[in-house]
């Protein structure tokens, strides 16, 4: 049987913008829903840091927050990619969202600078203020773009890293498209988190701390609804979406 690889006859901005139109209510209701669930995985971290439970806090945050991410992308993607309502979207495949959460759990891994608190304040404010710093900045912002497509090669293909890196250095333009939607991504996290730290800098904390907090919550959650179906559309730009030839019987 002759299978079409060729190409959507469609732009990234094209793809891009027609899964927001056609799909922003659901995935809207999804990251709403993962971003209230990710809300109390923090109360219970900050509950366990205050009961002088650090590494439990912290260990509990990584694992629950890779479940979190992982379970929310195996929904966006069934609704993108499969046209799912957001009822069955839900139910994911659970092999492939368990791998996908190993990996986000283990890459999240290198990026919690902050377990090194626990060896002091010394041998962290050394390790802030020195140059490894910056290169430890550079490395984990690296590693987001190498892996930014992950989600999409282990729900969508069963596959993992190896595929993710691949795409993402196979071609420039896709590497421009994952760029672009890290640096809105990024933006829109530190639009979020700006204020709450100039409000959280001064004490007593005021009155609107709840207010800016709430608002992080949202600008963040929209930042969600925004990147995902970039990256999903830089991702099926490069993997197109095989059908039978019209010649062809589809195979059920």
């Amino acid at each position: 049987m002759i299978i079409s690889t060729e190409r959507p006859d469609r732009t990234w901005w094209a793809l891009t913008r027609g899964n927001l139109a056609a799909h922003w209510p659901q995935l809207l209701g999804v990251q709403a829903l993962f971003a209230a669930a990710g809300l109390a995985v923090w109360v219970l971290r900050a509950g366990l840091e205050s009961a002088d439970l650090f590494l439990a806090g912290s260990v509990w945050s990584a694992v629950a927050d890779g479940l979190l991410a992982a379970w929310s992308w195996s929904t966006v993607l069934r609704i993108l990619d499969g046209g799912h309502r957001v009822g069955s979207a839900l139910r994911p495949d659970l092999r492939r969202t368990a791998r996908l959460w190993g990996w986000l759990v283990a890459l999240g891994g290198l990026d919690q600078l902050g377990l090194l608190s626990l060896l002091g304040p010394g041998v962290y404010g050394d390790l802030v203020l020195s140059h490894a710093m910056a290169v430890f900045q550079l490395a984990a912002l690296y590693l987001s773009f190498a892996t930014a497509l992950l989600p999409m090669t282990v729900v969508l293909e069963g596959r993992g890293l190896r595929a993710a890196w691949r795409l993402s250095h196979g071609s420039w333009r896709t590497a421009l498209q994952i760029v672009a939607a890290l640096v809105v991504g990024g933006v829109l996290a530190e639009l979020a988190e700006l204020p709450q730290a100039a409000a959280l800098s001064s004490y007593p904390y005021p009155v609107y701390l709840p207010l800016l907090q709430a608002a992080g919550l949202v600008l963040t959650t929209f930042g969600r609804v925004l990147t995902a179906p970039m990256l999903h559309a830089a991702f099926r730009l490069r993997r197109p979406v095989r059908t039978p030839a019209a010649d062809e019987p589809a195979l059920i």
